[in-house]
Parts: structure tokens; sequence; C-alpha cells
């Protein structure tokens, strides 16, 4: 058609349909190239279209071999054959290390066995803390019932706060924006603040879990206490953290454990408690050995014992079972010490106190308990410190001294 149109043009055609058959020409050609146009861009879209299709697939097809491979770690979670807590990290190991062997002491007391005093031992050690030694204390409570936060409301006179420890291991908050739900405990503590906890705790421990669980590339959430713990924030604002844990192995457990630098471990003197003693101190022996190297076991600690003086025979019987069990679950030595020689023994005064403040600053007898005690643990956590001499005659807030804030020698 376009050679016809052609020849017409150069044959005897009178000029005036020259120029038309010219112009006609022209059109053709140019209609013609935009359908052969036409054609090759509608190919080339559609291979574009096949290409983005087959990428959109292979997308799909990676997303659910990750979710694949999710459910199968889930799997193996329920039938027992995979510790999810102890699969291996892409943290930092070395800076992670580093930082804990320069922070300040960071005491986690925990027990996988509930009523055993966890909670007691952690308030009225943070009173021993400041009201004894001056040091500025953050309490933690990472148990979901929230006894702790029960303890210090009351002797903070605080009420209408929020469950802010769930933020530490969230981990969505910058450090300045966790620590702004930090409450003071004046005017009990002064010096010190503490993280509350409430029933509900528990709901945000599940989310987080199970979102590290089945999303694909989720960020890791063992650390996230950690990350806060390490921040200029608490190492230059505080003396020493303690962390009262849940009576079970989830997330915020996980997380205090490797955000610690030590381990407390209470316990009383009976055959249940023993064998969760054991068992903790073999969980503590595994996140020690898998994730924080640096974490010092402090001691298990005989509590609401009988006398002050002398154990029961049961009780008796119940340490020796511990010192005997000990070695199988803690490996190699230095095996964990049972701190003998400053227990707590079960005492009126801490069961009045309890829910409505601290016995540290009420009851003379649970006072002198606790700096034994105290003073046992500033040995190991505050390796080169020295203790001030309690002067009977004066009486203990008379006798505290000032001591700069030492860092933890790893």
């Amino acid at each position: 058609m376009l050679g016809d149109l052609a020849s017409l043009v150069s044959g005897g055609v009178p000029t005036a349909f020259q120029s038309v058959l010219a112009a006609m020409a022209a059109a053709v050609t140019i209609f013609g190239g935009g359908l052969t146009l036409g054609k090759l861009l509608g190919g080339s879209s559609l291979k574009a279209r096949a290409r983005e299709a087959e990428e959109k697939l292979d997308a799909e097809n990676e997303r659910a071999t990750a979710l694949e491979d999710r459910f199968a770690e889930i799997q193996d979670v329920l039938d027992g054959a995979v510790n999810i807590w102890l699969r291996p990290t892409k943290h930092d190991v070395g800076q992670y290390i580093k930082r804990l062997n320069n922070s300040i002491p960071i005491l986690t007391v925990a027990n996988f066995k509930g009523g055993v005093g966890k909670t007691t031992v952690s308030a009225n050690l943070a009173a021993y803390f400041e009201l004894h030694l001056n040091k500025r204390v953050l309490l933690i409570d990472f148990d979901y019932q929230g006894s702790l936060t029960e303890i210090l409301l009351a002797a903070s006179k605080l009420d209408n706060v929020e469950a802010s420890a769930k933020r530490l291991i969230q981990g969505e908050d910058t450090p300045e924006m966790a620590f702004a739900k930090a409450y003071s405990l004046r005017p009990e503590l002064p010096k010190s603040q503490f993280f509350p906890c409430f029933y509900g705790f528990n709901k945000v421990e599940n989310q987080v879990l199970l979102r590290w669980l089945t999303q694909p590339n989720a960020p890791e959430i063992r650390f996230n206490t950690h990350k806060y713990l390490s921040d200029p924030i608490v190492q230059k604002n505080f003396d020493v953290v303690i962390i009262d844990a849940a009576p079970r192995l989830m997330t915020a457990t996980i997380n205090a454990a490797c955000a610690s630098t030590h381990v407390l471990i209470p316990t009383m003197l009976d055959g249940l408690c023993t064998n969760a003693t054991i068992n903790t101190l073999g969980v503590f022996h595994e996140l020690k050995t898998e994730l924080n190297p640096a974490l010092d076991i402090v001691g298990v600690l005989p509590t609401f014992v009988a006398q002050s003086k002398n154990l029961t025979s049961n009780e008796t019987a119940a340490l020796n079972q511990l010192r005997q069990l000990i070695p199988s679950y803690w490996k190699k030595a230095p095996f964990p010490e049972i701190i003998s020689d400053a227990w707590i023994c079960r005492k009126a005064a801490i069961s009045r106190v309890a829910g409505n403040g601290l016995a540290f600053s009420t009851d003379n007898d649970v006072r002198d308990m606790f700096i034994a005690l105290g003073d046992k643990i500033s040995a190991r956590i505050f390796p080169n410190e020295d203790r001030p001499t309690p002067d009977a005659g004066i009486g203990y807030a008379a006798s505290v001294t000032p001591i700069a804030s030492a860092r933890r020698r790893g």
C-alpha cells in the first residue's frame, strides 16, 4: 500500500494532488510505524508485567518459606526439641560483654518457684543500698503479679502510675522516652526510682514473643532490656539495679538474665523449693553459657527459715540436699555459693509491713538481718568498696557513709 501511494506521487498526477497524496503517504507511514511501535511496546509491557509478576511470586515464595521455617521452629519448641530462648543470636557479643563488664551492678532476684521471698528480698535490699550505703537504686518489677509494685507504691505514696516495666521488654522507646516513665520512691527512698508492673504485663510478654516467633526478619527481643540498662541514662544516674523476676521463664525473665551482671536465687528450705531452685540454677547455667557469659551467680539464699541462729532438722536436710545437687546442674567449678551465714528469717514484721511499705525502715531486727545480707552481697558486686561500720549506739541512718559509685570489674 505504501508503495502504491509513493508511485502515484511520483507519477503523472497533477501537482495539487501530488502534495495531498504525499501527505497521505506520510500519514500512512507514520500510522504503520505507530502500529509496529505499538506492537513492540505492547510486547515490552507484557514482558515487564510478566517479570513483575515473577518477582512478586518469588517474594511471596520467600515469605512463605520463611514462615514455614518459623512455624517449624515453633513446632520444635512445642515438641520440646528446641529451647527457643537459646537459639543463636546476631547480637554483637564482643560489645555486649564489654558493656556488661563495665556496667554498674545489675542484680536479678529469681526463682521459678513462687512464694520464696523474691519480692521481700528485692525491696529490702533496695532499702539497704540506699539507706545504708547511700546508693541510688533503680528497681524493676518484672513479675506480672506486681507484688513489688504494691510495696513500692505504698512506700512512695504514689497512685495512678503506668505499668512502665513493659517498655523495657518492648524495645520500642528511646532510652529517654522509657526513663521518663520511671517513678521516684520519695519519701521512703528519695534517691531511687522504679518501673511498676501489673496484671496485663503477661499479655505484653506474649505479644513480644509471638511477634518474634512468627514474623520473618523480626528484631531480636532478648536484649531489649539490656539496651536500656546499658545506656548512659542508667549508668550515670544509678549505682545499682535490682530486678524482681517472675517465677517462670518468659520474655521478661530472659531479658533480665541478658541484662544482668548478677543473679541471686532465694529459696525456702523444703523439698518442693529445692527442686525448683536446682532447676532455676540449671536454666541460668544454660543462659550464662549460651547468651550472657558475664553473668555471675551471687548465691542461693535461704529465706523464711524458722530461727536466726540455727536451722531445724528439716531445713538442714534440705540445705544438704541442695549442696549435693548443685554440681549436677552447674556442671563445673566454681559452684554457686549457698549463703548460709546471712539467711532471711520468718519475721512477723515482714508479714505485718508487706504491702504497706519497707520492713527495713520500720523494724530493727529486719534491718539488721538485711544489713548482714546486704554487706555480703555488696562485697561481691562492689568488690573495690568499703562498707560502713554500723554504730550500735547511733543507729543505722547516722552511720551511712557516702561512697562513690564503683564500676563492676569483669
